[in-house]
Formats: C-alpha cells, sequence, structure tokens
C-alpha cells in the first residue's frame, strides 16, 4: 500500500469513528433512556463542556506551542458574564440581556475582548513568563469575582436560571436534561468543526511553524506576536462558549470557576488524552470525567488516584491515550525496559503527529 493510499485510509478511518462517536452522542439519550437517567446524561454534559474547554486550550497548547495556566478566566468570565446579565443586575441594560442567546453572545464577546486584552500583553514573553502572566491575570479575575460582592455575588457567586428559549415553532427548556443534553450536543459539534477547520487551514499550518521555532518563522517574515494572539482569542473565545453552558449546567457561578486549579483542569485533560491529537481533549474529558467519579465514590482523597494515572502518562506516554493507542506508548515502554538501542525493534516516529 502507498503512502498516500495509507494516508487517505487513515483519514477516513479517523472520520468514521469521529462520526460514530457523534452517532452514538446523539442517539444515547434516545435508545438508552432506560439505562441512562438524568445522572449519567448530567455526566456526558460535562464531558462535553469539558471537551470544548480542553479543546480550545489545546489551540495554545498543542498547535501553536503557548501554556497558558490561566485559561479558566475566560470560561468563567463568560460564565460570569451570562449569569450578571441574566440576573438584570445591570439595570441599564435592555431586558433583551435577559434572554439566553442575547445574554449568551455578550458573555463570549466579552470572554474574547478580554483574552484580546489579557493576550497582548502576554504574548511579548515566552514560555514560562508568558505561562505566570496568564496565570497572574486568572488570579486577578477570582479575586475581583471574590471581592465584588455587588455584583458578583462574593463567595455565594450567583445563581444562573436560564430561560426558555422562543425559536420561531419551537419552545427549548433548558431546564430540561435531555433537552440540554441536545443543545450542548450541537453547540460542541459546531464549535469543534470550527475548530477543526481553524487548525487545518493555511492559518492553522502557519501556527504550527511557529510552535515548532517562533525564532525562525520570525525571520522568514511570520508576524509571530500576531498570530499568537489572534489564536489567543480565539481560544478564549471558544473557551467562553464552554463557560456559558457551564453556567447554565450547575445553576451557579462562584469564584471556584476562576481559580487557578479550574485552569489546571484542562492542561490535565489535554496531557491525559494527547495533545498532538485534534481529538486528544475529549478523550481526555471522557476518562477525566469518569475517573474522577470513579475514585470519589471510593475514597475522598480522589486527587492522589488521578495523579499515580496522570504521571506515568505524562512521564512515559506524552502522546497521552491517543499516542497510546497508536503506539508511541510502546517506544516508551522499551526505553523504559532498556531496549530501545534494538535495531530490530525501534520503529520510525510518524512525521507529523496533528494527522491523527
Amino acid at each position: 500500500m502507498s503512502a498516500r493510499t495509507d494516508l487517505v485510509s487513515r483519514v477516513w478511518s479517523r472520520r468514521g469513528a469521529v462520526l460514530a462517536a457523534a452517532v452514538v452522542l446523539a442517539a444515547l439519550p434516545l435508545v438508552a433512556g432506560g439505562v441512562l437517567g438524568e445522572y449519567e446524561l448530567g455526566l456526558l454534559i460535562t464531558v462535553m463542556i469539558l471537551t470544548l474547554f480542553a479543546t480550545s486550550f489545546n489551540l495554545l497548547f498543542g498547535y501553536t506551542g503557548l501554556l497558558s495556566f490561566g485559561h479558566a478566566a475566560y470560561f468563567g468570565l463568560a460564565a460570569y458574564a451570562f449569569g450578571i446579565l441574566l440576573s438584570g443586575r445591570i439595570e441599564m441594560l435592555p431586558a433583551a440581556f435577559e434572554s439566553f442567546l442575547v445574554g449568551g453572545v455578550v458573555a463570549v464577546i466579552a470572554a474574547a475582548a478580554f483574552a484580546a486584552v489579557v493576550g497582548l500583553l502576554c504574548v511579548q514573553r515566552g514560555e514560562i513568563y508568558f505561562a505566570m502572566l496568564t496565570l497572574a491575570f486568572n488570579m486577578m479575575l477570582y479575586q475581583v469575582a471574590f471581592q465584588w460582592d455587588d455584583v458578583t455575588g462574593g463567595a455565594n457567586g450567583i445563581t444562573v436560571s436560564a430561560p426558555v428559549v422562543e425559536l420561531p415553532g419551537l419552545t427549548v427548556n433548558l431546564l430540561d436534561t435531555v433537552t440540554f443534553y441536545y443543545v450542548t450536543f450541537a453547540v460542541l459539534v459546531g464549535s469543534l468543526a470550527v475548530l477543526w477547520r481553524v487548525v487545518n487551514s493555511p492559518y492553522g499550518a502557519l501556527l504550527k511553524v511557529i510552535r515548532e521555532n517562533p525564532q525562525r518563522a520570525e525571520l522568514v517574515g511570520i508576524p509571530v506576536k500576531r498570530y499568537q494572539l489572534s489564536a489567543f482569542v480565539v481560544a478564549g473565545l471558544f473557551a467562553g462558549v464552554g463557560g456559558v453552558l457551564f453556567s447554565v449546567r450547575n445553576f451557579i457561578v462562584t469564584p471556584e470557576t476562576l481559580h487557578w486549579s479550574m485552569s489546571a483542569e484542562p492542561v490535565l485533560i489535554t496531557l491525559l488524552g494527547g495533545p498532538a491529537s485534534f481529538f486528544g481533549p475529549a478523550i481526555g474529558s471522557f476518562v477525566f470525567v469518569f475517573l474522577e467519579e470513579w475514585l470519589t465514590s471510593i475514597t475522598d482523597y480522589w486527587q492522589i488516584g488521578l495523579g499515580i494515572v496522570l504521571i506515568p502518562i505524562v512521564l512515559f506516554v506524552p502522546g497521552g491515550l491517543v499516542g497510546l493507542a497508536t503506539g508511541d506508548g510502546t517506544e516508551a515502554v522499551r526505553s523504559l525496559l532498556g531496549r530501545d538501542g534494538d535495531p530490530d525493534t525501534t520503529r520510525e516516529r510518524p512525521a507529523e503527529v496533528d494527522e491523527r
């Protein structure tokens, strides 16, 4: 089989797997209504929201080479903005802002605008300085949410009760779990389609060039900081979409949504699933949520169990679970066993991991 035929086969195989997963997710509430209760559907909604959150983070980390420790800033800001708009606390705004659609769009735009301001400052520095600056802005927002009682509700947060959405010929009650499941599913599919197009466009190719060697990219005339800033804004925008869904799902937004530990979740999920794969964060989200659910059912110290799972993956399988499934893990195992020098067992590493 030629290399081109093999590549086409892999692409179609991947698309078939993605399509099958989408069909299963869409059909679950219908065919498994007697098996999956509201609680289980709620867990799947959480998986989908975290998938969107982590995939937006991976646009920065996996495709642009920027490690953000403050991605919860845009996620939480959109959640707060949406909750504040729905509550009508800002009296000067028209009542239209209290609707789901208008409030959601404004909240997402607010997250993207804040990402533009923060990104403009953060991309001036690279590596650890970039990571620390994003964390600093994240914790500044956390303190604002914690202290500004009149608007954010302080430590108690604000409740979010999504209103009924009236569309021509259709009434959508977001408080119904099955309905919100399908709304979240539709938003996730649409968002992933856009992000997929972004990373597989010429723009996405330039982001990968910048990730590999920003200095060389600058030398050949690529405006590196401009591209990094634009990726930062896009990532913040889709994190904001996830934040709006999160606020509806949890009925409340508290300062914990803006805490650094919330920013750690997309990092862990991406490392768990695999940063080199577009769908790595989706797999990582699924495993993370159900692993957390299982560990909390058997021990109060579930974080220790999560660490025991994550540490070997980070140390020995940098490609995450996707890398393990596609064979990268066998290299790590051979290296661990001291057999990586055996010419008969050494296999060539894929030249472009992003094709998975």
